[in-house]
């Protein structure tokens, strides 16, 4: 298993502040193995520092609670993963893969989205580990998918299993589930075993919650009307971990730009990969004042944003548009609640131009 292309390409300069990091690799892998095996990693995560704590504003890093929890250090990343399948082509895909090899041509992508924005020209590097050591028994990384899509037999009833959970039997298996006595959820009942061990048989009660059956395969049930001799397979393979780690770094830009731009990806060996998006994204083109700028005059009272495409006036509102003002490097006077919050604003749309009065 190789990582195939990913997103941003290493050595990237300007990367959106708002965009996803995506990894493809060339074949199928187990979501379940992604978390533990994928870190994206920032700047220091504090923001108090120094013998005298000074507070630095910013806005990606959240006060701590005690000052304890600040252990300056390289800070992770927060955020969420989706995996999703792709083709041969490149394209999302829902079909089904109910076995190795069949076919083989599904790869599957990565989707990692951070919790909040990057920090504006900053440096990220993202670590994908895989397996170091072949020669020991400690298999870490990201591994090759190992539970595989359910594959219904000549069903006459509406209910569907679930099956979660990364299969670390050392075997390739399937696990054949057959509906014993008819029914909804609670009352329909099953039996099941492994095409490995067809002699061993085991029985429950269909429920929603999930019920471990053997090698980290769990198992529930969805839906309603099983019937009798309805029949569920599932099959299971071994993992294959990724060998070696892959790192690449890349920085962002000055946070004008939030969108993912249409530029391709780059593998971490420099192959060149598909595109990562076909068209233009609705974005923000240009700020007065820009992004960041310092010592704006006092006498400033208006902020125009002009954006790729004209506004739908009815999605500029009050909720939608805030205006809040922040200590410039968390220095400031007087009562907190008069110097940090949200202002009132007079908003005005024409064409692709949002103007905000304050």
């Amino acid at each position: 298993m190789n990582i195939e292309s990913v997103f941003p390409a290493s050595g990237s300069e300007g990367v959106p502040v708002g965009a996803a990091v995506f990894v493809i690799f060339d074949e199928e892998i187990d979501p379940t193995t992604v978390e533990r095996a994928f870190i994206m990693t920032g700047p220091d995560s504090d923001r108090w520092a120094g013998s005298g704590l000074q507070l630095f504003d910013r806005p990606t890093t959240p006060d701590p609670e005690y000052f304890l929890d600040s252990p300056d250090y390289t800070g992770v990343v927060q955020g969420t993963f989706e995996v999703k399948k792709l083709d041969s082509a490149g394209n999302e895909v829902d079909d089904a893969t109910y076995g190795y090899g069949t076919p083989a041509a599904y790869r599957s992508k990565v989707v990692f989205t951070p919790d909040d924005m990057l920090s504006a020209t900053t440096e990220y590097t993202i670590i994908v580990s895989g397996d170091e050591l072949d020669t020991d028994d400690l298999k870490v990384g990201i591994a090759s998918r190992t539970v595989y899509d359910v594959q219904l037999g000549t069903n006459t009833g509406d209910g569907e299993v679930i099956v979660t959970g990364g299969y670390d039997g050392a075997i390739e298996d399937v696990y054949v589930i057959q509906i014993t006595t008819p029914g909804d959820i609670g009352t329909a009942k099953y039996r099941w075993y492994k095409t490995s061990d067809p002699l061993t048989v085991r029985t429950g009660t269909t429920r929603t919650n999930e019920v471990l059956l053997d090698d980290n395969v769990y198992l529930s049930f969805s839906g309603s009307n099983f019937d009798t001799d309805d029949s569920f397979r599932i099959s299971l393979r071994p993992p294959t971990y990724m060998s070696g780690s892959y790192s690449w770094s890349f920085q962002t830009g000055s946070g004008a730009i939030q969108a993912v731009p249409s530029s391709t990806s780059t593998s971490v060996l420099g192959d060149v990969g598909a595109a990562s998006v076909d068209t233009t994204p609705f974005a923000v083109e240009e700020t007065v004042p820009d992004h960041l700028t310092s010592q704006v005059s006092l006498d400033t009272h208006e902020i125009t944003i002009d954006f790729s495409d004209d506004l739908d006036p009815d999605t500029i509102t009050q909720d939608t548009v805030i205006v809040a003002v922040h200590p410039v490097r968390g220095a400031f006077t007087g009562n907190a609640t008069e110097d940090i919050g949200e202002i009132p604003k007079v908003l005005e749309v024409s064409g692709s131009r949002l103007t905000i009065r304050i």
